[in-house]
Parts: structure tokens; C-alpha cells; sequence
């Protein structure tokens, strides 16, 4: 009974903490070269691409990369 309790008390500070921070914010490209931004914009879209045929291929009951 004490360990449950102490392992809900435990999860509920990491929580607490985990939820502390600074809302304020960020720009994640501030300092990053258009170049970098486009290669990142090409890594999504193939990224992106790859999500939709593994979708298709769940949906038409094929392993992905199967045709």
C-alpha cells in the first residue's frame, strides 16, 4: 500500500516538474541557413510520402514495400 502510494506521488511531482518551463516562444530556424531549411523541407516530404504508402499499403493488406 505505501508503494503504491509513493509511486503515485512520485509520478505526480515528475509531472509537476516535467509541466514547469517558459511559455514563451521559440523559433527552432533562427539561426539555421536556408539550405538547412530545405533539405529539412525535403527530408518531410519524403518523410510524409513514405507515412501515406505504408497507409495505403495497411489499407490494401500489404506489407510496406511490397507491390
Amino acid at each position: 500500500m505505501i508503494m503504491k502510494f509513493f509511486g503515485f506521488f512520485l509520478v505526480a511531482a515528475c509531472m509537476a516538474v516535467a509541466g514547469c518551463g517558459t511559455s514563451a516562444p521559440t523559433n527552432t530556424v533562427e539561426n539555421a541557413s536556408q539550405s538547412d531549411i530545405d533539405k529539412y523541407n525535403e527530408m518531410l516530404e519524403e518523410s510524409q510520402k513514405d507515412a501515406q504508402a505504408s497507409a495505403e499499403a495497411a489499407a490494401a493488406g500489404m506489407k510496406p514495400g511490397q507491390e
